[in-house]
């Protein structure tokens, strides 16, 4: 039977030491991120379809690409409070079914110098889902979202931002097809403590 020697546990309590003493120095870990669960309302309310294209294929499908989409998003989480552009792109058949795919940032009200970015690629047939990851001051934070249609939601009335600033060429979605369009999202917002 072989025993552990007088080195071998001098060494070990050495390691020890150690670690406790540098549990000691760090002392409590402060403001740990847990997990936050949310509810929000994105209401379309802007569209600029300067670049806006469609190509028609065969047995009623349509791709169209170029639009930017701005939705403002209200939620019972500050953090998730504020206006989101989607740069959308769709092959859709006559139902309206088919893929979806594009890029979108997020930038919320409560947060200087930091948005939430994601590149999307989804099927219309498995829903609104996605995560946002965020950058700048918001770098490290996640969100994740799941969405269904809903019927209510207002848009404010002053322009988000990159429309007042000419980013985009923002034009109001009142009287359009596209008005009143409104998803209901949940999802968990995680690395984020305000």
């Amino acid at each position: 039977m072989k025993t552990i020697g007088r080195e071998s546990v001098a060494q070990l309590c050495s390691v020890i030491a150690i670690f406790l003493v540098s549990v000691v120095t760090i002392g409590p870990v402060k403001n740990i991120a847990h997990a936050q669960e949310y509810s929000a309302t994105a209401v379309l309310c802007y569209i600029d379809a300067t670049d806006h294209s469609e190509t028609y294929k065969g047995n009623g499908r349509t791709i169209t690409t170029g639009d930017v989409f701005i939705w403002r998003i209200t939620s019972d989480n500050s953090l998730m409070n504020g206006w989101e552009y989607t740069q959308d792109n769709s092959n859709l058949n006559k139902k309206g079914m088919g893929k979806i795919w594009g890029s979108l940032e997020m930038y919320p009200d409560v947060v200087s110098g930091g948005y939430f970015a994601e590149n999307y690629n989804m099927k219309t047939k498995d829903g609104l889902v996605g995560v946002y990851s965020g950058f700048g001051s918001l770098d490290g934070v996640t969100v994740t979202y799941e969405g269904v249609p809903t019927v209510s939601g207002e848009c404010p009335i002053t322009p988000p931002p990159l429309c007042d600033d000419k980013t985009y060429d923002c034009l109001s979605v009142t009287g359009t097809p596209y008005e009143g369009f409104t998803w209901s999202l949940t999802g968990s917002i995680e690395g984020y403590t305000p």
